[in-house]
């Protein structure tokens, strides 16, 4: 209430209701708007209110109206689930920042090199969730499995069960067997089992 009070104060430049005529209820309204209908105003009063406003609205309005904007990489054209990015396939637009989401890649390094995991338009700021390291093995694709034991290594044929890159561990089937192992992608696109 003391704020309430203090506020009315500052924007009528006059007394708050005094605290007696408050308790009074509807008595005290009326015996507060007959002091101040006696009271002397100030002819400036209204003049002085209404410059206040006028200055406050001056100062905050550009600050609300202000946002920055960010250079974005996007896309140029459209590109298919499975697509490679090249540096070709970039450029660079501007957005208001407050409308980009801390999940949006900000920097096209990031993106070169990457595969694209689900089709993006062109134009439109890109995800984490969009892109991906491309995988060295493909699922379904043959890959030759390495089993390394202490004095012994069996090479094999398999195929993949799932894409993989390099230093994740991956299912492959044995062609010959037709028993699942896991092991580590090389960077050659082989399957070392250990």
């Amino acid at each position: 209430m003391n704020n309430i009070i203090k506020t009315f104060e500052w924007l009528t430049g006059q007394d708050a209701i005094p605290r007696p005529m408050m308790r009074d209820g509807i008595w005290a309204m009326k015996g507060w708007k007959d002091l101040q209908e006696n009271q002397n105003r100030s002819p400036y009063t209204g003049l002085f209110m209404m410059f206040a406003t006028m200055v406050t609205v001056a100062l905050l309005l550009p600050i609300l109206a202000w946002s920055a904007t960010v250079n974005i990489p996007v896309l140029k054209h459209k590109l298919s689930n499975g697509t490679v990015i090249s540096e070709e396939d970039i450029e660079t637009r501007e957005f208001d920042e407050n409308f980009i989401s801390p999940r949006m890649l900000r920097n096209k390094k990031e993106l070169i090199g990457k595969e694209i995991f689900r089709s993006v338009r062109s134009g439109v700021p890109i995800y984490d969730s969009y892109i991906r390291v491309p995988p060295t093995i493909r699922k379904n694709g043959v890959v030759e499995i390495i089993f390394t034991a202490p004095g012994i290594v069996v090479n094999g044929k398999g195929r993949s069960l799932q894409d993989a890159p390099a230093g994740q561990m991956a299912r492959v089937m044995n062609t010959a067997s037709g028993k699942i192992v896991s092991g580590e992608v090389t960077k050659q696109g082989t399957i070392l089992v250990r």
